[in-house]
């Protein structure tokens, strides 16, 4: 795992850890271009998706610090 998969996977984890919303590395579906972006699911109602991105945006400076 080179430092960026490393450095993807940390922030992954601190945005659970913050947030409660999972996503993943973007590397794990593109090898070539995935280090620039992460990836996100949203599988619920539309309310919880709006609570999701709104969580993500309110705690933004916490999770990014980490």
């Amino acid at each position: 795992m080179n430092d960026t998969c490393v450095l993807l996977t940390a922030l992954c984890k601190n945005i659970l850890d913050v947030t409660g919303v999972a996503c993943v590395s973007g590397v794990d579906f593109d090898r070539e271009r995935g280090h620039t972006s992460l990836r996100f699911s949203f599988c619920g109602s539309t309310e919880t998706c709006e609570e999701a991105v709104r969580v993500l945006i309110e705690k933004q400076a916490e999770w990014q610090k980490h």
